[in-house]
């Protein structure tokens, strides 16, 4: 059971912050494009996913990219751990 608990956590903590920057990308295209359809183009900001992660750090730091990841860690630790555990008896 703890492979699988280590396993959940290994996997929140890789997969939330690439998660968090997707998201954030996909919201900064969305107001660009709506920028550049209203004739303001000017006024887009520069969309790069590089130029969001520092962003992100700089205004709420390394925690930022794991905030509201505590029921997440909670589910995935005890889902995989209880997989893990299952298939190990039955195969």
């Amino acid at each position: 059971m703890a492979a699988g608990g280590s396993a959940g956590f290994c996997q929140i903590v890789v997969t939330t912050p690439m998660e968090l920057l997707k998201i954030q990308l996909q919201d900064a295209g969305r107001v660009a494009a709506s920028l550049r359809a209203a004739g303001r183009a000017a006024e887009a900001p520069k969309v790069s996913a590089l130029g969001i992660t520092k962003e992100l750090l700089r205004t709420k730091g390394i925690l930022g990219l794991y905030k509201g990841t505590g029921k997440e860690k909670r589910n995935m630790c005890s889902i995989l751990s209880k997989n893990l555990f299952h298939y190990s008896y039955t195969h």
